[in-house]
């Protein structure tokens, strides 16, 4: 068996610093580093030590923990080509009766091709694939990762510290937005994707994602609007209301814990309205909202680790190609 050598994880250092623009003195005195130990770190002759992985933290390039667990594993598998007998590394074949069957098995995208090991590029490789299918929507699967990343996206973009929580599918009373259509309907709610709020002054955000631009509805821009004319804690007063129409008073009920927990529930601000999505779209109205496109999340979180760094790549390739594109 070949063992595998992955890519030096000074590599990603040498990549990130071209991205960034900046010259390699200004890289020496924000890393706080000797220019002796930045030229071994750049030209892939040193490895990262926990000073080198520490300084990379600091100035907000994944964290040290990242760093280390990239060396160590860069480490291993030399050592082990350095090894003789490379047969001694390869795991014992499993007994039949120990075979994974098949519906344990994880397939991969390619055609044929059979893992049971699934990694983080296989799971990126499915989306990339699927959101070009007619039914599949990308945006629900997605969700988690913009939600993983989306206080350092908004920090990045308002230069301001944001709590690292933020919560899915705040609801929208109907009641209390004066968009209800009939009685019954003014405790129904509609949904906004996240609120994020901001640590010291306490700002509220709403952020609405869309995965493609295409999906831009004129209704929920509608009641968007209608919500930053309100403050925050009005919005919140219309949960319980939501709460006893409904069949999920349980969930509602832990809402409300939870906005209280984080001391948020009687903020006064009126929330600011957030679109992310691809790219820039003739429906964007930039007098109410602001907009952040894929491409700038992606030089966000590219340097947060190994998930980061693949969603990136992800992030780029649904900025360039429309999903449903034809291939050539």
């Amino acid at each position: 068996m070949t063992v595998r050598i992955p890519t030096h994880p000074t590599a990603s250092i040498r990549r990130s610093l071209d991205e960034s623009g900046w010259s390699v003195d200004e890289f020496v005195a924000r890393m706080g580093i000797s220019r002796d130990t930045a030229s071994h770190i750049l030209s892939g002759r040193g490895g990262i030590t926990p000073e080198v992985a520490l300084a990379l933290e600091r100035i907000g390039w994944s964290t040290a923990d990242f760093w280390m667990r990239r060396q160590a594993a860069y480490d291993l598998a030399t050592a082990r080509r350095g090894l003789e007998g490379a047969a001694i590394l390869s795991p014992p074949e499993l007994p039949p009766s120990a075979a994974i069957p098949d519906a344990q098995r994880c397939h991969y995208p390619e055609r044929g091709g059979v893992m049971t090991a699934p990694t983080i590029d296989n799971l990126f490789n499915l989306l990339d694939e699927w959101r070009h299918f007619p039914k599949y929507r990308l945006e629900p699967r997605a969700d988690p990762f913009f939600a993983m990343f989306l206080p350092d996206v908004l920090e990045a973009h308002y230069g301001c510290e944001f709590n690292r929580e933020v919560i899915p599918e705040f609801p929208l009373r109907h009641g209390t937005l004066g968009t209800n259509k009939t009685e019954r309907s003014r405790n129904l709610s509609v949904n906004v994707d996240y609120a994020a709020f901001t640590k010291n002054d306490q700002k509220v955000f709403f952020v609405e994602l869309k995965t493609d631009v295409k999906s831009r509805d004129p209704d929920q821009d509608s009641y968007l609007k209608k919500a930053t004319g309100f403050e925050f804690k009005t919005l919140v007063d219309g949960i319980p209301l939501i709460k006893e129409k409904s069949k999920q008073g349980g969930k509602y009920a832990r809402l409300l814990d939870r906005l209280e927990e984080l001391g948020v529930n009687g903020i006064a601000h009126k929330p600011k309205v957030v679109y992310i999505q691809p790219h820039s779209n003739k429906a964007d109205h930039k007098g109410h909202a602001d907009y952040i496109y894929f491409d700038e999340i992606a030089k966000v979180v590219k340097t947060h680790g190994e998930i980061g760094e693949r969603f990136a790549r992800s992030l780029c390739e649904w900025a360039k190609v429309e999903a449903g594109a034809h291939k050539p």
